[in-house]
């Protein structure tokens, strides 16, 4: 079912970027996905089951219209800039996993550290 939003989302979002600039689409999604989590929180029955929906379908346009604004205008630079976007995804992906390991492996909260000790190293 959320990939179904997900492609509802990516359609409509395709349209809207075509009449509308990429700064404004990204905003009013990130603004109305931020809601629609808020709203997941705050466990309202099927109303937070709809949000969680909601939340693919604002998402569906992220990662593509982010990674263009990312490298627009960077020319020479562009495939670096591009290597750093794609770079902080593997970094969302590894950091909790080790933050995990962590949390399970000391007594303290040191989990929320480890970020920190790979950003420094």
């Amino acid at each position: 079912m959320g990939a179904i939003f997900f492609l509802i989302g990516r359609f409509t979002g395709a349209e809207l970027l075509r009449k509308y600039s990429a700064h404004k689409v990204l905003g009013l999604y990130g603004v109305l996905n931020v809601i629609a989590c808020c709203l997941v929180v705050l466990k309202l029955g099927w109303l937070s089951v709809i949000c969680v929906f909601l939340s693919y379908f604002f998402m569906s346009i992220m990662f593509p219209t982010i990674f263009a604004l990312g490298i627009f205008g960077l020319d020479a630079q562009a495939k670096k800039a591009s290597a750093f976007i794609v770079m902080a995804i593997m970094g969302g992906a590894i950091l909790p996993k080790l933050m995990g390991h962590v949390r399970t492996s000391t007594t303290c909260r040191a989990d929320s550290l480890s970020p920190w000790f790979v950003l420094c190293s």
